[in-house]
């Protein structure tokens, strides 16, 4: 027997508030990302310019990845002014009657509880937020400093838990980067304005 007092259960969620929140969803998230797609497009023109004339420059994979972004959430944004102009309708069953005395009625039994959580959107806001601070923090910081620590703060994010893991994926994927861009490509990555 413990002399702690038990902590309470959490309330469970308002059904109500997460079907409201959930019929905008779509609408929420196309608007955040379109905007880190529009703010992306507008950092990456601060990237510097190569030497070669030729040169596309660092800031055109992520314009072109913005855009892409951009197009998806129009789509996203699309399909749930569709599915609510035009929701869809269980089709209609016909179905065999049964012929059953009131006292031979079986009682019906309640559904199934999965204890599963309603869905939460804390996690996915919280990436939002994560990769608008990487986009205001790469232009201060520059790549080598901003990239390790939004890859740290996503990685736990996901889950992972590991601080060994967590920092060898984090310093190889940086520096695999870094060796394909800016040695490779010779495409200048940012230093950051703390660093020029």
């Amino acid at each position: 027997m413990s002399s702690h007092p038990e902590t309470p259960a959490p309330a469970p969620a308002d059904p109500r508030l997460l079907a409201r929140i959930g019929r905008y969803s779509d609408f929420i998230v196309g608007g955040l990302l379109t905007l880190i797609g529009i703010a992306t497009i507008v950092e990456s023109r601060n990237f510097p310019a190569t030497a070669v004339a030729t040169d596309i420059g660092a800031g055109a994979f992520p314009t072109a990845f913005a855009i892409l972004l951009i197009a998806l959430c129009a789509l996203l944004v699309f399909n749930a002014v569709q599915r609510r102009a035009h929701p869809l309708e269980p089709p209609a069953l016909d179905l065999p009657t049964l012929d059953v005395a009131p006292d031979e009625a079986v009682p019906a039994e309640p559904p199934p509880t999965t204890g599963a959580e309603p869905p939460s959107f804390l996690r996915p806001f919280l990436g939002v937020v994560l990769t608008a601070l990487y986009i205001a923090g790469i232009a201060w910081l520059g790549y080598l400093m901003a990239t390790p620590l939004f890859m740290l703060a996503v990685l736990w994010l996901l889950g992972l838990r590991s601080p060994l893991t967590a920092l060898l994926l984090t310093v190889g994927l940086t520096l695999a980067l870094y060796l394909i861009f800016d040695v490779g490509m010779a495409v200048a990555l940012p230093d950051g304005i703390l660093f020029e």
